[in-house]
């Protein structure tokens, strides 16, 4: 198993990812893009809060458009900071059994879509900003 990176090497990575993502937030804001993307799947770097909110808030300073972040399958319920995003996206790679009569493109949402609903109804009762809000 691979060692965990320490606290020097996660501070220069944040200071790094968020150069880099303020960087496409201010391309995305001159070039009107509807829906900036935060990350997908960075699961090891999802635990840190403050970083993330504060990252949040520089890419929010950069780009006036929507925000998402995609969290990889079964993770939802654990990301803590759902509320600072105006979309919850999700990779969700479920495997699909065959219910009878369900179309193919459904059988994932049938049997996971409580478990998102679950995540989406409580993220959606949550204080958010007027530009959040108006963003819905």
């Amino acid at each position: 198993m691979a060692a965990q990176p320490s606290i020097e090497q996660w501070d220069k990575w944040w200071t790094n990812y968020s150069a880099f993502l303020v960087h496409y937030a201010e391309i995305a804001q001159e070039k009107d893009v509807e829906l900036f993307c935060l990350g997908c799947e960075m699961n090891s770097s999802e635990q840190f809060e403050e970083h993330w909110r504060g990252l949040i808030a520089q890419v929010r300073d950069a780009y006036d458009g929507v925000l998402t972040y995609d969290i990889n399958h079964g993770r939802e319920p654990e990301l803590a900071w759902w509320d600072a995003v105006d979309v919850i996206s999700v990779s969700a790679y479920y495997e699909v059994p065959p219910p009878a009569g369900l179309a193919a493109e459904n059988r994932g949402f049938c049997i996971h879509g409580k478990e998102a609903e679950a995540v989406v109804r409580e993220w959606y009762a949550k204080p958010r900003s007027n530009k959040q809000a108006a963003s819905r």
